[in-house]
């Protein structure tokens, strides 16, 4: 009262029984002084219902957009992670199998087109070292057989030379007989 005599409004929140409310006073001055009070009552049951509405509403588009956002940040993992990963998989079982031409084909500028342009190196020279050990393996067989050879010639040198000798050693025998 003290408020709205010195020509105040005034509102409050009421709960009561009934219901929630706003009580709003504003005095009614005629030539400057208070001669009197109006006061109204404004239910807020309506605006509770819309605020229920509203948080439910609120509710459902956020656990809509949290599936929504899964989906999608799963639908982003599987093409920009999965799918490179499951390349350099495909890429090493074939290496695996011995396939010599096996590459991963990754042709963005990411980590993992950098990782691929450094595992396509590596097997690059994998397989040079490979040709190299390889031809170094022929170069070395051939000089082995070659060696071969020269020792099967010289055995049988020695084993005619051993038939001579015998056959010597046997006449000279003979001669002394």
């Amino acid at each position: 009262g003290d408020q709205i005599r010195k020509g105040r409004v005034v509102s409050r929140l009421v709960n009561a029984e009934g219901g929630r409310y706003w009580e709003v006073m504003a005095p009614v001055t005629l030539e400057g002084t208070v001669t009197g009070a109006v006061a109204a009552k404004f239910s807020l049951d309506r605006a509770d219902r819309l605020a229920s509405r509203i948080r439910t509403r609120a509710f459902a588009l956020t656990a809509a957009s949290v599936v929504v956002m899964g989906f999608l940040m799963t639908l982003a993992v599987r093409l920009v992670v999965d799918r490179p990963v499951r390349q350099f998989m495909a890429a090493i079982a074939r290496v695996r199998d011995g396939d010599p031409t096996a590459t991963v084909r990754v042709s963005t500028a990411d980590e993992f087109g950098v990782l691929a342009s450094h595992f396509n190196e590596m097997l690059a020279r994998i397989h040079q070292f490979n040709d190299e050990l390889e031809a170094k393996v022929k170069e070395a067989t051939a000089e082995l057989d070659r060696r071969y050879q020269e020792v099967q010639r010289l055995n049988e040198l020695l084993f005619r030379m051993q038939r001579s000798l015998s056959h010597a050693e046997r006449l000279a025998l003979s001669g002394r007989i």
